[in-house]
């Protein structure tokens, strides 16, 4: 399938991300260059993905977990939003 090497990039950044390799930038670069993977996902799939990326970014801010960020929550929501979304393409 088309998207299974987009997907294997998004899996890729968000290890990257976890591992501390890249910042949310690199993610929202990677997001945005998978414009036409999002575009064929209902539009929920886009409002959930832009909030991850905004909390990512907005917890950048913060050097470890916080009351506001849990680095390790936003993370999970990645790497489930990243199922959620292959799954429903395999359909």
């Amino acid at each position: 399938m088309q998207h299974d090497a987009i997907f294997t990039q998004l899996r890729s950044i968000a290890r990257a991300l976890r591992a501390g390799e890249c910042d949310a930038r690199a993610l929202a670069q990677a997001i945005s260059d998978a414009a036409p993977l999002i575009a064929a996902l209902p539009p929920a799939y886009e409002r959930v993905m832009n909030d991850i990326v905004t909390r990512l970014e907005s917890s950048a801010l913060f050097g470890g977990e916080s009351c506001s960020f849990s680095h390790t929550d936003l993370y999970n929501a990645l790497d489930t939003w990243l199922d959620k979304a292959q799954a429903k393409l395999a359909l």
